[in-house]
């Protein structure tokens, strides 16, 4: 479930950088930190409402029920921190060249 969720998070952020490149076509450098600023937040709201909602299965009070709901929600912590923080390096170094396939 993890891969889902960083593969979707991945996808906004690529999806407003590449907005970002076709906006301005003139600009030499990009700024990821819009990037991020704008997309991050986003990012960091659906996270954490995926998060409370797997938590929410606390409440079944069944033991297993509650190792998938720990597992479920740290995979998706690490998925939303590596998205906003690893990803957007991993676009500084590319810049423009993300958008040539």
């Amino acid at each position: 479930m993890t891969k889902f969720v960083s593969i979707s998070y991945s996808r906004l952020l690529l999806l407003f950088l590449c907005l970002q490149i076709f906006t301005q076509a003139q600009a030499q450098d990009l700024d990821v930190q819009i990037d991020v600023d704008t997309s991050g937040r986003s990012v960091v709201f659906a996270g954490i409402t995926v998060m409370i909602s797997l938590l929410g299965l606390f409440i079944m009070g069944l033991s297993f029920v509650r190792g998938l709901a720990v597992a479920g929600a740290t995979g998706v912590f690490v998925m939303m921190i590596a998205s906003i923080t690893l990803l957007p390096a991993l676009l500084g170094f590319t810049g423009r060249r993300v958008d040539t396939t």
